[in-house]
């Protein structure tokens, strides 16, 4: 099991400065764990991240310690700050693949965007 940080999924941070990210940040501040383990449900796949949610697990147990707490908030920034990088990189991706287009005939971008379409989820 790789202990990996979460990216939240597209459809929970698809708007600028969305708040779930922030969100698990502060749950994970005021209760250790309990952001890391609603983030381990929101993940960006077809599955549950358990490495997230064993984390969060984790990090409650041993919030007594102050060594859970410290490990959460720096667990929720981690996940504010990758989920920010991947979508930006997807904006990114985005915005070359419609530079393109527009620089296509119109029977290449219609084909072009038809096998786009099919692609995405």
């Amino acid at each position: 099991m790789e202990w990996t940080v979460p990216v939240l999924a597209a459809k929970y941070t698809e708007e600028e400065g969305s708040y779930v990210p922030k969100m698990i940040l502060m749950l994970n501040c005021l209760i250790p764990g309990t952001g890391t383990l609603l983030g381990g449900f929101l993940h960006d796949g077809d599955f549950i991240n358990w490495a997230s949610i064993g984390a969060g697990c984790f990090q409650f147990w041993t919030m007594f310690l102050l060594i859970g707490w410290f490990w959460s908030v720096w667990w929720g920034i981690r996940i504010c700050h990758k989920t920010e990088q991947y979508h930006k990189k997807q904006m990114r991706l985005k915005k070359t693949i419609e530079g393109q287009l527009d620089n296509m005939s119109p029977r290449e971008s219609s084909v072009f965007e038809d096998a786009t379409q099919m692609l995405s989820p």
